[in-house]
């Protein structure tokens, strides 16, 4: 295992390298091969072969071996023209083959006596069998990218095109409309997606941006996309699922352009179910995506621009439907809530034996001690008196817009509106120093802002996790090149890197002008991100202020470089290679820095029953304390600090592969890959792992300079009392634990042409996917005293919540007994993590076997 000091020197002096030697990108290229027979079926040594790429002119030339065989690899995807000439025979010459992604191209010849001035041009199709390789998959090019209608013109939905891929498991972070997808049954965050050969994978936390993918070029930009979904080279690896592979289009020497605007209307759209079950009127919607392409020569025969740009403003009526205390509640002051009772069915009963309607408020001060357990008094005609409410809450319900039908719940529809605008380019420039040597260079970016509102509108918003403004910024860079040896000896490097920055922000998030204090709530801290209301959840109510875990950024950067060696010998085609990758993936996102209040209804219904529809009163009511029972205030009060996360993982991958061409009809696929995936550490080891071992629990640190100052005297005599180890040590290093050192991964396959038109394939493989994005929860970077929470409960239905300081938490009192300075913590109510030491490396055995015929020129089974 590299250590990160190690590791973080290579890449450095690589980039210093890319300053003095260009470099080239591969697992976009494909390869084309084939056979030279004579008349009578005897194979042609010696032949010249001149493959020319129609777009560019570029042009390689190498000779038949001694078995009549021919092979240019790694090549650009496009369309050639092949020639081949030997002494004796006619010249023969093919136009328009097209290459593919990772494709191998069979294309043989069969040369007739003449003289070599003369030339045949063959017309004739070439065979669609698959018939080098035992991979499972589908190339979808350039035509079918433009002319497939998508939803967004986003090419990643076309993967749902190849046999096993479908959609993705039901989630939260609307990945399902990015085009996230499953393959084989694998989960969808072990797919991985490249962009040119470069490593385009989203590793922020919980994917905030709503995609998996970093870089998303408009379809008018893609030459063509490969889907690999089983037993593919071991060039690939990271992929426990399937390897989405996109290519950038390239210049020609011929210009070539679009220009488009693509236009959705809500004039052409009917209303939806709600829309028309409320009588409300069909909200906005107008989307439009314009932009162009263009491809040129800036030197004719070698060097060459393509670009991009697309841009996308949606705006639309987001159809929202909440719940609010009902007309009657309003009209009272939240005196009256009889209509929790007329507007609901079923009862509940008490250990006295006694029944209530549901919804029946029940006076916390009336709490007295029976045989079992504990009983409570109604208020009469459930009216809550307006001398026992709290300033506070009385003055938070009146956030609350007014219902918009005569429902308990569901009863406030409302149409807010949505905007979405997305500005994006691309632009590749490819370069030919000579028959032996080419570069190409991208880059990418894409800036993006969004306002997706909650329900309500002010600082009672009311809104989730997807909600509040949003700004993503992505940008990506690759640079490549290529030198032949020989036409035997290739060798390619590559370098490259994407960038992601997502951020997400409550309503009046930079705020700080402490508006939790205008409603009577103190010590919510006042620094830009926090700003607003606490999460107020009331059950019955949809929750006022912006949820927890906000605000949220998020960062992912990949640094990756690799390098790749392919030699022919003989019949056998070996490739090997080293692929290494610094992932560095900060974030903030608080777990409740702005504080987490909830009322379930514990203190207004039966003890041990309860009603959650009474949740309400127990929210109005003024807080009262009893050291016994009978007191009442929020029953669960969650908090946090407010920092950072600097998470950072390594990736080192080496394979070798040899494709072994045993006959003219049989090929063996052989390869081995090595992966090995570094844990998640933290950029300034930061980090804490909680090990719950039954005979030796233990709560260790790493050896970041000063974090034996930054632990509380309580804390320690905490972990003392529960028998739990306090080490402070640098033994695991960043990341606590021992990575899997011995991921080899093989990769075994034959394709067997038995006929013309018959080939049969079958292959295996192991495949590593350990990079899955987990969300942010898990963290060692949780734990005290760096990011750090607290989740403070009531003991039961009749005690009121008490903090570590013996006061009792109300929602006046905030976080003003909440100790936030870790020199304050002394354990009560905090939360800790933990993992695992030796983490196991998820893997995933796939085997195929496949039948292929040809039913006509271009069409297989």
């Amino acid at each position: 295992m590299r250590s990160p000091l190690a590791v973080r020197t290579a890449v450095f002096v690589c980039f210093a390298l890319l300053l003095a030697s260009p470099i080239f990108g591969q697992v976009d290229t494909g390869t084309i091969l084939g056979t030279v027979f004579d008349s009578s079926g005897a194979v042609i040594p010696g032949a010249e072969v001149t493959i020319t790429h129609e777009g560019t002119g570029v042009t390689q030339v190498g000779q038949t071996r001694a078995d009549g065989t021919y092979i240019f690899t790694p090549i650009r995807i496009g369309h050639y023209s092949i020639e081949v000439g030997s002494t004796g025979f006619q010249r023969s010459r093919r136009t328009s083959v097209e290459v593919a992604i990772q494709q191998q191209r069979v294309v043989d010849f069969q040369l007739v006596p003449g003289e070599i001035t003369e030339t045949i041009n063959v017309e004739a199709a070439l065979p669609t069998l698959q018939t080098e390789d035992a991979s499972v998959g589908e190339v979808v090019g350039s035509r079918s990218i433009n002319n497939l209608p998508l939803n967004g013109r986003n090419y990643n939905f076309l993967a749902r095109l190849t046999a096993g891929v479908t959609h993705s498991q039901p989630e939260g972070r609307g990945l399902a409309a990015t085009g996230w997808f499953a393959a084989n049954g694998t989960r969808p965050a072990q797919n991985n997606f490249l962009l040119d050969g470069i490593d385009n994978n989203s590793n922020n936390v919980d994917f905030l941006s709503g995609a998996a993918y970093v870089l998303r070029p408009p379809v008018d930009a893609i030459g063509e996309i490969k889907v690999q979904t089983n037993s593919f080279s071991a060039e690939f690896g990271r992929a426990g699922g399937a390897v989405l592979n996109a290519s950038l289009k390239s210049g020609t020497n011929e210009f070539h352009g679009s220009a488009w605007e693509f236009l959705r209307n809500d004039n052409l759209d009917a209303a939806d179910f709600f829309q028309n079950a409320n009588n409300t009127k069909q909200g906005e919607f107008k989307q439009n995506q314009f932009g162009f392409s263009a491809g040129a020569p800036i030197v004719r025969n070698k060097t060459f621009i393509f670009g991009d740009y697309e841009g996308t403003r949606v705006r639309e009526a987001k159809a929202l439907t909440a719940t609010v205390p009902t007309a009657r509640q309003r009209a009272s002051g939240y005196t009256d809530f009889g209509d929790l009772i007329t507007l609901q069915n079923g009862t509940r009963t008490d250990l006295l034996g006694r029944t209530f309607p549901l919804g029946t408020v029940f006076d916390p001060s009336t709490t007295r001690q029976v045989q079992g357990g504990y009983v409570r008094e109604p208020f009469a005609n459930n009216i809550v008196p307006l001398d026992r409410q709290g300033a506070s809450a009385r003055s938070l319900m009146d956030l609350y817009p007014a219902p918009t039908n005569g429902l308990l719940n569901n009863n406030y529809f409302v149409n807010r509106s949505r905007t979405d605008d997305t500005n994006a380019f691309d632009v590749r420039v490819d370069h030919h120093f000579s028959e032996n040597d080419s570069i190409f260079g991208r880059y990418s970016f894409a800036d993006t802002t969004r306002f997706n509102p909650g329900p309500f509108e002010g600082v009672a918003d009311g809104g989730g996790f997807t909600d509040g403004d949003e700004t993503i910024r992505t940008q990506g860079a690759a640079v490549s090149y290529t030198h032949i040896f020989n036409p035997t000896l290739i060798n390619e490097v590559r370098m490259g890197f994407n960038r992601e920055h997502a951020l997400r922000l409550q309503p009046f998030g930079n705020d700080t002008s402490d508006i939790p204090a205008q409603f009577g709530i103190q010590g919510i801290p006042q620094i830009a991100g926090n700003g607003g209301l606490p999460n107020l959840g009331i059950s019955g109510l949809s929750s006022l202020g912006a949820t927890t875990w906000f605000v949220s950024e998020r960062f992912s950067n990949t640094y990756q470089i690799s390098e790749n060696l392919t030699k022919i010998y003989g019949s056998h085609t070996f490739k090997g290679g080293w692929e290494g990758q610094l992932i560095d993936f900060p974030w903030a996102a608080p777990p409740s820095s702005r504080g987490g209040f909830s009322w379930n209804g514990v203190y207004t219904g039966i003890p041990n029953v309860g009603d959650g529809s009474t949740a309400r009163a127990q929210f109005l009511l003024a807080p009262t304390n009893a050291d016994g029972f009978g007191g009442i205030g929020p029953n669960a009060v969650n908090a946090s600090n407010f920092g950072w996360v600097a998470s950072r993982k390594y990736y080192t991958g080496l394979y070798i592969q040899d494709d072994w061409k045993a006959s003219s009809k049989l090929t063996f696929n052989f390869g081995v890959r090595w992966d090995h995936f570094g844990l998640v550490g933290d950029r300034y080891d930061a980090q804490g792992n909680f090990v719950p071992d039954l005979a030796n629990p233990r709560m260790h640190y790493t050896a970041r300079r000063g974090v034996e100052n930054e632990i509380s005297q309580g804390f320690r005599d905490a972990l003392a009392k529960d028998g739990i180890d306090l080490v402070i040590s640098d033994d695991f290093g960043s990341g606590f634990g021992n990575a899997q050192k011995l991921n080899f991964a093989p990769r075994l396959g034959f394709a067997y042409r038995a006929s013309d038109k018959f080939v049969v394939r079958g292959g295996y493989g192991i495949y590593y996917g350990a990079f899955e994005n987990r969300g942010g929860s898990p963290s060692l970077g949780y734990n005290y005293p760096f990011q750090f929470a607290f989740a403070f409960q009531r003991d039961d239905d009749i005690s009121p919540v008490r903090y570590s300081d013996g006061n009792f938490a109300t929602l006046e009192r905030g976080l003003t007994s909440v100790p936030l300075d870790p020199l304050l913590v002394n354990g009560f109510g905090l939360s800790m993590r933990g993992i695992e030491f030796d983490y196991k490396t998820p893997y995933v055995q796939n085997v195929n076997f496949t039948l292929q015929y040809q039913l006509a020129p271009e069409t297989t089974i």
